[in-house]
């Protein structure tokens, strides 16, 4: 008979990402050849940082003005880190 073979694993978990997505427009109704504002926001409810990559379209019918992320300087294809329990906007400024 074969004895049993005994092994220890020791696991140490650092943290958890997870991502809370909203996605809203500022102007209801939308009118039809005025600015209106979409806002993505973006937190980190885990307990670990993450990386972020912010993309976002937009309908054909509308005309792309300007995004910004308020407190850094936007380019058209970011990534980031987005530590736990931070809370990212995302402005989106569009004229249908």
């Amino acid at each position: 008979m074969i004895p049993p073979i005994e092994a220890f694993l020791e696991i140490e978990i650092i943290g958890i990402e997870a991502m809370h997505i909203s996605i809203y427009d500022t102007e209801d109704p939308v009118q039809v050849g005025k600015t209106t504002m979409y806002v993505i926001e973006v937190r980190n409810v885990g307990t670990a940082n993450c990386r972020l990559n912010c993309t976002s379209r937009i309908p054909e019918e509308m005309e792309y003005v300007k995004a910004e992320v308020p407190g850094v300087s936007f380019k058209q294809d970011c990534i980031r880190k987005l530590q736990a329990g931070i809370l990212m906007y995302l402005r989106i400024i569009g004229k249908p």
